[in-house]
């Protein structure tokens, strides 16, 4: 793909295996239809040369935690449209393309929630469930202050100046995932909806009881920090849904702390 001032879409990838990244780029190409699009990729593990000769990669150098480095990789994405991903994801043949034409009909403070499916090896079932999506489905969102026929994702297609605007994800949370969901809530208390993908875009391979791995680091990062900071705002009868500072990445280390021995820093 040729050099452009301007993508369709940004895809920010948080990752550590390099292996991988050629796999992802080539998935993102086969399922964006005719749209064009970058990868911004941001580990603290370099790319092979493959992806390095590709015109429409960026790459991102940084030890911090995944949330840090999702919020920095947005800061250099010049597509209209801004998702992120995981290099443990398979894609569906066009879904990537199908919710950028999706979205093209709603408004610019409107998101589609690409709807995925997790589990190990690639099963999983969630987006055949029809209450999978609303918050009060899940025991760690059931909060008075979050509206029930609010949708939460963490697979999301929106525009890249809302995204912004909003101040983008919350980085006091280590791993992207109570973040976006506060993300979400915060767009739609001003107005967003979110239409869901009409038909699953992403499989992801996920083992929730794999306690070890990568994995062991991101459910510490949950149980120690981003479930508590979650509950102490939404517990609330009232919290802030105000757009946040979206320069707030720079208050977190660049090295995350839980892995700091792992990288020998």
């Amino acid at each position: 793909m040729k050099l452009a001032n301007r993508y369709d879409l940004s895809f920010v990838l948080v990752g550590l295996n390099p292996s991988k990244w050629a796999e992802t780029y080539d998935n993102i190409a086969n399922n964006v239809k005719n749209y064009t699009f970058e990868l911004i990729i941001v580990s603290p593990n370099l790319p092979k040369q493959d992806l390095q000769d590709k015109l429409n990669v960026k790459f991102i150098r940084d030890f911090g935690h995944p949330s840090r480095c999702l919020q920095l990789g947005t800061m250099i994405a010049v597509g209209e449209y801004l998702t992120w991903g995981s290099e443990d994801y398979r894609m569906e043949k066009d879904g990537i393309g199908e919710c950028i034409d999706l979205i093209k009909t709603k408004r610019s403070i409107d998101m589609i929630n690409m709807l995925y499916s997790e589990g190990p090896n690639f099963t999983g079932d969630q987006h055949l469930n029809p209450y999978y999506f609303y918050p009060h489905y899940h025991a760690a969102l059931r909060y008075q202050s979050i509206n029930p026929q609010w949708t939460t994702a963490l697979c999301v297609l929106m525009k890249t100046d809302l995204f912004r605007y909003m101040g983008g994800i919350d980085c006091r949370y280590e791993h992207f995932n109570m973040n976006v969901h506060d993300l979400l809530f915060r767009i739609q208390n001003a107005g967003g909806v979110v239409y869901r993908s009409t038909s699953k875009v992403y499989s992801h391979d996920h083992n929730p009881n794999a306690y070890e791995g990568n994995h062991f680091y991101l459910q510490k990062g949950y149980e120690e920090n981003d479930e508590p900071l979650f509950r102490q705002k939404y517990s609330q009868q009232a919290p802030d849904f105000s757009p946040i500072n979206y320069l707030n990445w720079m208050e977190q280390t660049n090295i995350w702390e839980r892995k700091k021995e792992k990288y020998n820093l």
